[in-house]
């Protein structure tokens, strides 16, 4: 980079993005082995692609839903503190945890009809949605594309734009 400023900037920049980005499992000493869970986990077939989900408590459906790279045990203190209250639903997005990826290239789009297809499945007349990171993008596209009936959107962590537009012209 021909720039030693812009350069600092991309690297501190880029380390504050991926400390604020980091899924820690904070307590990961669960008495229910969240994302691994035989007694309650399933695989179902969406849009060509075994999706795993878990399903844990009674009441309102709240559909939990990752970032990158993350897996339902990554939501396992939302799931712990949720379970009590809410029908809690949490899946494994294409190509991440326990679920298939089958496809050349994974976009937000697949994820949202992914998501959208296991709500149709689960025959949910309406939801509330916790989404983390990408998990709040594809929230957000399900709220747009009102093909679901969602009561309550949580996004946190998520682009505005989920597209290159995100990302500084200058950082790359």
């Amino acid at each position: 980079m021909k720039n030693p400023i812009k350069a600092l900037l991309l690297l501190l920049t880029s380390s504050v993005f991926g400390i604020a980005n980091a899924q820690v499992q904070m307590n990961s000493k669960f008495d229910t082995p969240y994302g691994n869970n035989t007694a309650v986990g399933k695989f179902v077939e969406l849009n060509g692609a075994k999706i795993y989900y878990e399903e844990y408590g009674k009441g309102e459906p709240l559909l939990l839903i990752h970032g990158n790279s993350g897996s339902i045990e990554t939501m396992g203190n939302q799931i712990a503190y949720f379970k009590s209250k809410y029908r809690v639903i949490a899946l494994d997005s294409r190509g991440q945890g326990k679920s298939e990826l089958k496809t050349d290239s994974l976009t937000f789009v697949q994820m949202t009809k992914d998501t959208e297809a296991l709500v149709n499945h689960l025959k949910l007349d309406s939801i509330s949605i916790i989404g983390w990171s990408d998990g709040g993008i594809v929230g957000l596209q399900m709220g747009i594309s009102g093909k679901s009936k969602i009561k309550k959107i949580i996004a946190m962590g998520a682009n505005l734009r989920p597209d290159s537009t995100a990302i500084y012209s200058w950082a790359v």
